[in-house]
């Protein structure tokens, strides 16, 4: 990015819809802050989506390694490819609303576990 970034790093953006440019860090265009951020079971807001991230993260890490250094690609590989295919989907704004319903599936779930707990209680 050394040559689309000015002195301090950030990149002139135009917003076509407010029709005006401003500077902004890559970070801030390409990352939505607390999209992977759930109510876990006691109503906190918890980021375990991003830190299942970056477990696989750390873990297609490896896998990209092999190819490239050690010049493996077997079937173990192929499926690890195809799983990280998978999740970067997930990643990519194109599927946001699909995210959203995911997000509303996982809060309804999570009531539901919630009554139930509390009813086996009483």
């Amino acid at each position: 990015m050394r040559h689309f970034t000015n002195d301090n790093g950030k990149l002139y953006v135009y917003d076509k819809i407010e029709n005006r440019f401003y500077e902004s860090s890559t970070e801030n265009l390409f990352v939505q802050k607390d999209r992977n951020t759930f109510k876990n079971l006691v109503g906190e807001n918890d980021d375990f989506v991003e830190k299942i991230y970056s477990e696989y993260d750390s873990y297609f890490a490896g896998v990209l390694t092999e190819i490239t250094t050690k010049k493996i690609f077997d079937g173990k590989i192929l499926k690890s490819l195809i799983s990280l295919a998978y999740l970067s989907k997930w990643r990519v704004r194109q599927y946001d609303e699909s995210f959203k319903m995911l997000k509303i599936f996982s809060a309804l779930m999570t009531l539901v576990l919630v009554l139930k707990m509390k009813m086996k209680k009483d």
